[in-house]
């Protein structure tokens, strides 16, 4: 449980983070970028000393996918968190373990339990109402219904079966190989969006241009530090326990918790159809974890 409690707490720190940059940096997709090449940098340093057992082509394989649908997620997070805030996305984020639960009964043969099987069931409809519900408090006001939540719920269980896959293999050794790939193929792409859609030059800010610079390298230096630290709390977790209990404990830790510091850091005051949504998104993690 030790690496369950670590992951929670790298995830907190990571999501905060990450609504800090998206306000106060006016290219946050840059600082994602320096975000990926610090966990590139980390990961190959795992490699190197960790010494890392015969390099096998499903760990690349699988580290690759998990690299694509990670920065999908992560495109989808940063709308989410404006349109509806982070105590609503984050829940939309832990709710998608669903996903590699689902996959885990279906396709790996973990038998869930009546209490899993129900909580499978009370996580349907809480979807919806997060999908309709927004915070007030947020800088960007009241939105109208975005798809932002519902996309983000499934590019993250999609991220999540390719971990869970991952660890079904049984390669613990190839687990620093897996980690970086993962990080160089969410380097690479998320380059290419900056590229894309940060191309054009941008007012400078209040702030002399080599503060914002400062800023966005320190904010991605410290979310490349979390985002490897919690990646791989969640590998060994996956390691020692099924994923059946992993990820719903985890999620039902981190909706908690991301609800209360949303409250606490940023006003954050879900609508009352959002904190319906939020309440079944937890039971429903919570039977699953039992």
């Amino acid at each position: 449980m030790l690496y369950i409690a670590f992951r929670v707490a790298g995830y907190l720190g990571f999501a905060h983070l990450l609504r800090y940059a998206q306000e106060h940096t006016p290219r946050p997709l840059r600082v994602m970028a320096v975000n990926y090449l610090v966990g590139v940098l980390l990961c190959l340093g795992w490699a190197l000393l960790g010494g890392g057992g015969r390099l096998h082509s499903a760990a690349l394989a699988w580290g690759a996918a998990a690299g694509v649908t990670y920065v999908t997620s992560l495109l989808f997070f940063l709308p989410a968190i404006l349109s509806s805030g982070i105590a609503i996305a984050g829940t939309g984020l832990q709710l998608a373990m669903v996903i590699p639960v689902a996959v885990s009964v279906l396709h790996l043969g973990e038998t869930p339990s009546l209490t899993q099987a129900a909580g499978l069931a009370m996580a349907m409809p809480s979807l919806p109402m997060l999908v309709l519900g927004h915070s007030d408090g947020l800088r960007s006001g009241p939105k109208r219904l975005t798809p932002w939540v519902g996309l983000l719920f499934l590019s993250s269980g999609l991220s999540q079966t390719a971990f869970k896959e991952f660890s079904h293999l049984g390669l613990a050794g190839e687990r620093p190989y897996f980690s970086l790939t993962l990080f160089a193929v969410a380097a690479l792409l998320t380059l290419a969006c900056t590229g894309i859609w940060e191309r054009r030059p941008q007012e400078t800010p209040a702030a002399s241009r080599g503060h914002w610079l400062a800023r966005l390298w320190v904010a991605g230096s410290l979310l490349g530090t979390l985002n490897v630290g919690q990646l791989w709390m969640l590998l060994l977790a996956l390691a020692v326990l099924p994923g059946i209990v992993v990820f719903p404990v985890v999620a039902c830790l981190s909706v908690g918790l991301n609800v209360v510091v949303a409250r606490i850091l940023w006003g954050e005051r879900p609508k009352p159809i959002a904190w319906v949504g939020i309440a079944l998104a937890t039971a429903a993690v919570g039977l699953l974890a039992g």
